[in-house]
């Protein structure tokens, strides 16, 4: 899961989950994909 606090301190937002689609956000989609070759390798 992928989320974003912005710029609060508590309560994140998820942004992308396991199996969604990829959204408009360049930076939601290279971190979602950074964390599946992370724990592809």
């Amino acid at each position: 899961m992928i989320a974003t606090a912005r710029s609060r301190t508590t309560d994140p937002e998820r942004v992308r989950a396991e199996g969604e689609p990829a959204t408009d956000d360049d930076a939601i989609n290279e971190a979602y994909e950074g964390l599946g070759d992370t724990y592809a390798f």
